[in-house]
C-alpha cells in the first residue's frame, strides 16, 4: 500500500478507499500539554484554538503542520491498515 506508515487527513484519501484506513486521534492530551500525532509537536505556542463549524466547538489545532493540512483535535487522522510487508535484505549495507 502506497500510504503505509503515513498519517493522513480524510481529504487526502479518495472516498472509495477510506474504508481501508483506521482512524486514530490527531492531537493527544499529555500531562505537560498536547502532542500532535502527525508532526510530533509538543510546543504549546505552536497550538491554536479556532471555532469549528463542523462540531460547533472551539477546537485545538496544530500550527506546525498547517501547510500539510490543518490537524484539528476533533477530526481523526487515518493510517493505512498494516498489510504491507517491507523487503528484507540479507546484507543491507553492502
Amino acid at each position: 500500500m502506497k500510504h503505509a506508515g503515513k498519517l493522513l487527513l480524510s481529504q487526502e484519501i479518495p472516498p472509495e478507499e477510506l474504508h481501508e484506513y483506521t482512524p486514530v486521534p490527531s492531537i493527544q492530551k499529555k500531562s505537560f500539554g498536547h502532542q500532535c500525532l502527525r508532526c510530533g509537536n509538543t510546543k504549546s505556542y505552536l497550538f491554536g484554538h479556532m471555532p469549528h463549524a463542523a462540531c460547533g466547538k472551539e477546537c485545538l489545532y496544530c500550527r506546525q503542520c498547517i501547510q500539510m493540512g490543518r490537524v484539528i483535535e476533533c477530526e481523526p487522522l487515518y493510517e493505512a491498515d498494516p498489510g504491507c510487508e517491507w523487503p528484507r535484505y540479507q546484507e543491507p549495507l553492502q
